[in-house]
């Protein structure tokens, strides 16, 4: 049977060469595992479409590109950091892009797939911030010089920061009633990142709610289903 692994929140960027070499060892790993890959969003810690931000990364793509040549599938998500994101630029490394959420049916169980901000129901600051400020981010992306996109895509990470950190800690807990909706209209598993502590918890009988960990420096975090099984692992 494949395995399914689910990762989120790595936050991959040059000035953690660390955690990237971690990440790289796990994508070894899944390949050897000959297991599917999901990534919940948040996989750079900020992204801009352009030459310079995937010069940045090009060890992680190329590593994504071989994996998905030995019939590794990735599918990837985007998340608060890394929204800019396009199926376009993906695509040449062999990974597939799922946007902000998606509904796929595994080993005979439907799961709902997402980031999670959009689990806060309470977080009205962020969600009225990404309703305004993420369209006029995504058409400068489109438009300016890639050296300054890729600035601009920076300062909008710590705007973003500072927006989420300045806020209430109760409007940043999932809405527990949105996830048992969820789970009432026929999934089998809510499975997210963004809130950076690992959970698994039974929502309804065998319906379960996750919540994947954020990665550290040497510990990556990872759900993982495998036949009938499932459980929360780390990669170290």
């Amino acid at each position: 049977m494949t395995k399914h692994f689910f990762a989120a929140d790595i936050h991959l960027t040059p000035k953690e060469p660390e955690k990237e070499d971690l990440f790289l060892n796990f994508l070894d790993f899944v390949k050897i595992e000959r297991g599917d890959l999901y990534i919940l969003g948040d996989c750079f810690d900020y992204w801009a479409n352009n030459r310079r931000v995937v010069s940045e990364n090009r060890s992680i793509l190329e590593k994504f590109l071989d994996i998905t040549k030995a019939h590794v599938n990735v599918k990837m998500f985007s998340g608060n950091r890394d929204f800019l994101i396009k199926p376009e630029i993906l695509e040449p490394w062999g990974i597939e892009f799922f946007g902000e959420d998606a509904v796929i049916d595994i080993e005979g169980k439907t799961l709902y797939l997402t980031h999670g901000y959009n689990l806060c129901e309470r977080d009205y600051k962020f969600q009225n911030y990404k309703r305004r400020v993420w369209p006029l981010f995504r058409l400068l992306d489109t438009i300016l010089p890639g050296r300054f996109a890729a600035f601009l895509a920076e300062l909008f990470i710590l705007k973003s920061k500072s927006v989420i950190s300045s806020q209430d800690e109760r409007n940043l807990i999932f809405s527990i009633d949105l996830v048992r909706s969820y789970l009432s209209q026929g999934m089998d598993f809510v499975i997210c990142g963004h809130f950076h502590k690992s959970l698994i918890k039974e929502i309804l009988p065998e319906k379960y709610f996750i919540v994947l960990p954020a990665w550290e420096k040497r510990i990556g975090g990872y759900f993982l289903i495998e036949d009938k099984s499932f459980k929360m692992m780390e990669f170290k």
